[in-house]
């Protein structure tokens, strides 16, 4: 039975124009427009860094409490508003300018806030850089925990919440020595329903396929960096990329998926095609999933 925690959000995507920003809290999808969450959450902290601006949530439902949980004293809260005052320390000085706190809004469950912010101060840009980091309780996904895998390296297994999980594949990868799980794959079963099905696909280099997925199933793209893409409803796509020798950079693309369907799942089946010549044209994919258990 999944259970509520404490998380904040993992900031993954930002868009060219700067008007909206990804992340996930629990493997949850949450946008930065104004805040979307895809599941719902309770006790909502913002966390407001250098703020020299007047905040009012919008539109907040009936019951709903926000509440100062630190900062220092211009920051300050009254009903639905939350003022930062601007100041600039002297020259050399290690004192943040303006207003830092955090804020809690208690009420019923979320799945979107709204606010204006305007800023208090005259000059410059007119644009008030504030720091946001966004918090909740949510029913955070469980992840699977993989602990054997056979000899031909063509299966893996793993727990998710008590419960077997099988990943299979049809040939074996050249590489050694390879991580856990990394057959060619072909598919995922599990021995109880499941829901909220995730896969984090790390250095993915080619176009995965979901196959027979039931009536009524959306993939979402979660997290991920700008050519990791869904498309066409069932199918994923990777790039392959090598950094500079001596780089930090990972290779190939990086990113999340969601599965969402009317029933849970019990399996997934998928192919996954290179997109990249030469080498093994083995694409050594570093795969994780997650998912609500429902029993």
């Amino acid at each position: 039975m999944a259970t509520q925690q404490q998380l904040f959000v993992d900031w993954t995507k930002r868009n060219d124009a700067k008007t909206e920003a990804i992340g996930t809290l629990g493997g949850h999808k949450v946008t930065l427009t104004g805040v979307e969450f895809d599941a719902d959450v309770t006790d909502l902290v913002l966390h407001l860094g250098s703020l020299a601006s007047t905040l009012v949530f919008q539109n907040l439902p009936m019951g709903t409490e926000v509440t100062k949980l630190s900062g220092d004293d211009d920051f300050r809260v009254e009903g639905n508003t939350v003022t930062g005052e601007a100041y600039q320390p002297p020259p050399g000085s290690t004192e943040p300018t303006d207003s830092d706190g955090s804020v809690r809004l208690r009420g019923p469950t979320f799945r979107s806030i709204e606010f204006t912010l305007k800023p208090r101060f005259e000059g410059g840009s007119l644009h008030d850089g504030v720091h946001l980091q966004i918090g909740g309780k949510v029913n955070a996904l469980q992840f699977v925990d993989w602990t054997r895998r056979n000899d031909a390296k063509t299966q893996a297994t793993g727990k998710l919440n008590g419960h077997k999980v099988t990943l299979t594949g049809s040939r074996t990868v050249t590489t050694e020595p390879p991580p856990l799980g990394t057959a060619i794959l072909n598919g995922v079963e599990f021995d109880a329903d499941v829901t909220d099905l995730v896969l984090h696909l790390g250095s993915l280099a080619s176009t995965l396929v979901f196959q027979n997925l039931p009536m009524g199933t959306e993939v979402t793209e979660l997290s991920g960096d700008a050519e990791f893409r869904v498309e066409e409803g069932n199918t994923v796509i990777g790039e392959a990329y090598q950094p500079p020798p001596g780089s930090p950079e990972p290779t190939d693309s990086d990113g999340s998926v969601r599965l969402r369907q009317p029933m849970p799942f019990r399996s997934i089946e998928f192919t996954l095609k290179p997109r990249f010549e030469g080498g093994s044209l083995h694409d050594g994919v570093h795969l994780q999933i997650g998912a609500t258990p429902t029993a």
